[in-house]
């Protein structure tokens, strides 16, 4: 859900930069590097599968986002826009990342951890809110007219959603354990 990805890009730079500075002998531009392309090789992959896939359900069914980006007369439109949250995406990684090296470096870790609570908070409380778009996978037509299915019982659905936790949570550990320095 478009909402919700932006947060989790900056979830991935900070808890990453943050998971570095707890392991010894971590050299912290290689964790950057390669989280960076984990972030572009794996997340950023995922949401554009999702955004083509399900476009509806990734923009919250707030408007008919599968004509909008794929549409004929909007095609360039949709391309573009997608470009430019796919580079948003990666953005908010730097930003994640860059802005817990910095915490860390004032030993602020206190805060560090404070804004990753803070920042899973708000992924909750967006899915809470949301809950009925959350839950529902289908066209915005199938949602408004209460067709949509639930996203528990889209196969599709659960196994885009479980490569990608199995993809990230792997690229995460192998990134934190190829940057140790010898």
């Amino acid at each position: 859900m478009i909402t919700i990805d932006a947060p989790i890009s900056f979830l991935l730079g900070s808890g990453l930069a943050y998971a570095a500075s707890k392991k010894s002998n971590t050299n912290k531009n290689d964790v950057f590097l390669k989280g960076f392309i984990l972030q572009s090789c794996v997340l950023s992959p995922v949401i554009l599968f999702f955004m083509i896939r399900f476009a509806d359900w990734e923009w919250n069914y707030l408007f008919n986002a599968h004509d909008f980006f794929f549409g004929r007369e909007n095609l360039g439109i949709g391309a573009t826009s997608i470009a430019v949250l796919i580079a948003l995406l990666n953005a908010t990684y730097i930003l994640g990342f860059k802005l817990a090296v910095k915490l860390i470096d004032q030993g602020k870790e206190k805060q560090l951890l404070m804004m990753l609570a803070g920042t899973l908070g708000l992924v909750a409380i967006i899915m809470l809110i949301m809950l009925k778009e959350t839950l529902h996978i289908g066209t915005l037509l199938e949602f408004q007219n209460e067709e949509a299915g639930l996203i528990f019982l889209n196969i599709e659905f659960l196994l885009a959603q479980t490569g990608a936790v199995i993809l990230l949570g792997l690229g995460f550990m192998y990134t934190l354990k190829s940057t140790q320095e010898n």
